[in-house]
């Protein structure tokens, strides 16, 4: 029986054990036949030895090859190689076992084994690679994120003279409303009449596209429908379905729309045709209705000085994913994330969503603007583009959207001057006096580092005085 493929350590133990004693009688009259025959003496170890004593110490007749190889099925035994992998037995007459030599190339060898030093330096020794005829990686590293920072710097020339001549001249609003509206006319002012018909439009078409019997409604439900929602934010039931029940029912509520009414158009209420969506948007479906109230916001008249900051449409509800953000120090700490821009009234003038990588989907920067800013500084960029007189008005923001790039690119392209607190990773190298040491010279003290060639930009570190 010929072998062609390496035989496992542990089929050869078990044939050893299974063979007469060398120098017994049997093994010597059958030594012509012996099937085993190119196992000698020197090659049995001296772990197997003990167990080829045993059977001289035995009383009885050893048992015979053929017995056992009927008993252990040796010939049907699976046979696998020296790495574990099975291999299949070619049986030929002279029942001669043949071992080529294993194939030792695959295995890392003091000759053949070199490190990448430079690799392993970076990685802390995580990678190794093996030379020679074939090149295999014992491990593979751990890709590691990209950093977020900004692709290039700007730098500045810091220096102590505050030089700032810039006087902001006091806006007089041009439309002064002379009588006080009530709630419905102002919001009718921006929730208008082609927004009611939008929603009546698509809601009939989704409606149409997937029932049997449309549910075809019309701009007064519609108005109806938004009024209960309205309505259901100030009073509150344990569920909707309570303003309608027995106990608790709420009469101007319940006495618009009944319950499957109502119901009804909850299930089938859309702003947009889901057959023309643009699945790269994730607002996508209240997309329309944020266009039209956007532009209505935008037509109020604006001052000079704006805020821009996050504001959180409260949401606790599991069926936005994502786009439900959470934000530690709102008063509402989770909802839908929106950035908007706001006068110094408090009236928001403009705003847009958050989106994850889609935030600007719809917005093309510059190579400048992408080399220069990341996404707060983006923020900012694109709420300043909607104000209508942008020469000398005035922004303010947290450290969140302010660096030094971002308020000289504000002065430069646009007019516009920014005040914000800043980080202090994103000083540029601006030693100003720390914090701790000017508390300790008072009230009223501060300190300024000023770059006069970039637009006359100052830096300002003190204590604010309330006058």
């Amino acid at each position: 029986m010929i072998r062609n493929q390496a035989v496992s350590s542990r089929s050869r133990r078990l044939v050893k054990a299974a063979l007469p004693p060398i120098d017994s009688e049997s093994s010597d009259s059958e030594n012509d036949s012996d099937p085993i025959n190119t196992i000698s003496k020197n090659q049995l170890d001296s772990d197997n030895s003990s167990e080829i004593n045993e059977f001289d110490s035995d009383t009885s007749d050893p048992p015979s090859f053929s017995n056992l190889e009927e008993l252990l099925d040796i010939v049907n035994m699976p046979v696998f190689d020296e790495i574990g992998n099975p291999f299949d037995v070619d049986c030929i007459g002279n029942n001669n076992i043949i071992e080529p030599p294993l194939d030792l190339t695959i295995f890392p060898t003091p000759e053949n084994l070199s490190i990448d030093n430079n690799r392993s330096e970076s990685l802390d020794n995580n990678s190794i690679s093996i030379s020679g005829s074939e090149k295999r990686r014992i491990s593979t590293p751990v890709e590691q994120r990209k950093s977020m920072r900004l692709e290039q710097l700007m730098s500045f020339k810091w220096s102590n003279n505050f030089n700032f001549p810039v006087d902001i001249p006091h806006y007089n609003f041009k439309e002064i409303a002379k009588e006080i509206l009530t709630p419905y006319e102002y919001f009718k002012m921006f929730f208008k009449d082609e927004i009611f018909e939008l929603i009546v439009t698509n809601t009939n078409l989704y409606s149409s596209q997937n029932f049997e019997n449309p549910i075809t409604t019309n701009v007064d439900e519609i108005r109806n429908y938004i009024g209960i929602e309205l309505l259901m934010s100030i009073v509150s039931m344990p569920a909707y379905t309570d303003f309608w029940s027995t106990n608790l029912r709420y009469e101007p509520i319940a006495s618009i729309m009944p319950l499957k009414r109502y119901q009804l158009l909850r299930r089938q209420l859309h702003f947009v045709d889901n057959l023309t969506i643009d699945q790269s948007d994730r607002y996508a479906k209240i997309r329309p209705i944020l266009e039209h109230v956007k532009q209505n916001f935008l037509s109020v008249e604006q001052g000079k000085k704006f805020s821009i900051d996050e504001m959180m449409i409260p949401y606790k509800g599991t069926k936005a994913g994502t786009r439900r953000q959470y934000i530690r120090n709102k008063p509402k700490k989770w909802g839908f994330k929106m950035f908007v821009r706001a006068g110094v009234d408090g009236f928001v003038y403009d705003l847009f969503p958050y989106g994850g990588e889609n935030t600007f989907h719809r917005t093309t920067f510059t190579n400048y603007e992408n080399k220069f800013f990341g996404l707060g500084q983006k923020v900012v960029i694109e709420l300043s583009k909607s104000i209508p007189d942008k020469s000398l008005s005035v922004l303010y923001f947290d450290n969140w959207f302010t660096s030094l790039e971002l308020v000289s690119y504000l002065r430069k392209k646009f007019g516009i001057l920014s005040l914000g607190t800043i980080q202090q990773n994103r000083l540029r190298g601006c030693n100003i006096i720390p914090d701790k040491q000017l508390l300790k010279k008072g009230r009223g003290h501060y300190s300024t580092k000023s770059d006069n060639k970039k637009n006359k930009y100052p830096l300002l570190n003190g204590l604010i005085i309330n006058v």
